[in-house]
């Protein structure tokens, strides 16, 4: 797995991550796409040992969604070839659960009491992953199904809520400042799903909605560069008891995990140290006894310290936030909505902390992603340093110059 600690140091390969777009331009740039500009140095690279391509699991999921049968195999024999049918990053989630649990040891030295079980569902999620592309090349009748129905869905909402901003982006800004400002979690009538909606239907609403995107005005746009840093920090913190809870699914598991009665203590002194309230009245008034397999006590705690957490923001959810409002940003600026890309732009846009290289063909996607590249050297001192390319001639370059750094 990349290391996120450590800089490019000489004579370590450097990891190189693709987003989709790029595999769909290696597999059109020659009948053989090995023979391709990009494929030709990415393999070169591979062979002499200065670059390792990895794939995660948006790979899979967009690669699956891929209609034409005999493109989406050759597309995840494609990936695998790269990436030598072994280096498969766990992906965004996992990034998110393991900066969550460096925040908490931060806060509380010793509250990550086993990290067995974080170790094991990373594990066998990527397994997973990389058996999927293995079957989808094997596939030859389209059945091979990762739930596409729901990804389907997932994106079409994605895109429905996106539309609903853009008709008032005003007070979309309005409404994310006040969330942070109460420092409440997200009201599900602001944010919820089309429950009980056709997919036909949501996209009616989306054609409907489209005539009526609206410009993001000058007030509107001062408001959100004011508040953009806090915004982020607080939802990529939000976003973390969900991710936990699609994660760690058996009974008990996090009981098992934290040593609950010495993250609460420490979160009663922070509360202290920041004059702020982060647990509930019941937390708080608690018995170290109370918490001994308790699962309603071990959430609200949790929820406690993910309320402390958006007051710094977790790394790698904070960047596809940041990611997510700048793409957004620029399509209220035309008028425009944007593509059901943009759900998945989130998850390859968190790569840039954990990769030395990443390549993409989108250049406004890749712009976005510089400012954030340079947002992450700038935090780190020089010490993360991830170039963004969109080329042959841009990824030969960073090559190069990720080599003369270590000198």
């Amino acid at each position: 797995m990349p290391d996120p600690d450590k800089p490019a140091i000489k004579g370590r390969a450097l990891n190189v991550y693709l987003d989709q777009s790029v595999y769909g331009r290696l597999l059109d740039a020659a009948s053989d796409w090995r023979t391709g500009e990009i494929a030709s140095l990415l393999l070169k690279a591979q062979t002499a040992g200065t670059a390792e391509v990895w794939a995660g699991p948006t790979h899979v999921m967009e690669t699956v969604q891929t209609k034409d049968i005999a493109r989406r195999r050759a597309l995840a024999q494609l990936i695998l070839e790269l990436i030598e049918f072994r280096r498969t990053w766990w992906g965004y989630e996992f990034e998110v659960i393991s900066e969550f649990f460096g925040f908490l040891e931060a806060v509380a030295a010793g509250a990550m009491r086993m990290h067995h079980f974080f170790e094991h569902h990373a594990s066998v999620a990527r397994q997973q992953y990389l058996g999927a592309l293995a079957l989808i090349v094997a596939d030859n009748t389209g059945k091979f199904d990762l739930p596409i129905a729901s990804l389907r869905r997932a994106k079409a909402t994605s895109r429905l809520l996106h539309a609903r901003f853009a008709i008032d982006p005003e007070k979309w800004i309005r409404r994310m400042i006040e969330v942070v400002d109460k420092e409440e979690t997200k009201k599900q009538e602001d944010f919820q799903g089309p429950e009980g909606m056709t997919i036909e239907q949501i996209e009616a609403e989306i054609a409907l909605l489209r005539e009526s995107a609206a410009k993001l005005s000058k007030r509107a746009l001062q408001n959100l560069n004011k508040n953009r840093d806090r915004i982020c920090k607080a939802y990529s913190a939000m976003e973390v008891g969900p991710i936990l809870s699609s994660v760690f699914t058996l009974p008990f598991e996090m009981e098992v995990m934290f040593d609950i009665p010495k993250l609460a203590a420490a979160l009663k002194e922070l509360e202290t140290e920041w004059s702020r309230t982060l647990l509930e009245k019941e937390v708080r008034e608690a018995r170290r006894s109370d918490f001994a397999a308790n699962p309603r006590l071990t959430r609200a705690i949790l929820q406690g310290a993910i309320r402390a957490a958006t007051y710094v923001g977790i790394p790698t959810s904070y960047i596809g936030f940041q990611v997510v409002i700048r793409e957004l940003q620029q399509c209220f600026n035309r008028r425009a909505l944007p593509t059901g890309g943009l759900t998945f732009d989130v998850q390859h846009a968190g790569a840039i902390a954990h990769f030395d290289i990443v390549m993409t063909t989108d250049t406004i996607f890749a712009e976005n992603l510089k400012t954030m590249a340079n947002h992450i050297e700038e935090q780190s001192n020089g010490v993360r340093r991830c170039a963004i390319v969109t080329d042959a001639k841009q990824f030969q370059w960073a090559l190069g110059q990720e080599r003369r750094l270590d000198t």
